[in-house]
């Protein structure tokens, strides 16, 4: 039998507007970032046309700017 999600659609849109990428989206939730919830987060995403052009793509740097 599947569990509850612990979150909701609205929780979903604010964690995608703040974050760079689906595993910090997945932090925001307080879900463990790992495959089950990649997929059901990335799907929801999906059904919702949730815009995700700000993210930055694999890496947790990738497309951010830093000074050394």
């Amino acid at each position: 039998m599947p569990r509850k999600k612990s979150w909701n659609d609205e929780q979903l849109i604010l964690a995608v507007a703040e974050s760079f990428s689906v595993r910090s989206v997945l932090i925001k939730l307080k879900l463990v970032p790992a495959g089950g919830n990649y997929e059901q987060v990335k799907s929801r995403i999906v059904a919702l046309a949730i815009d995700t052009t700000h993210f930055k793509g694999m890496g947790w740097n990738k497309g951010l700017s830093y000074h050394t």
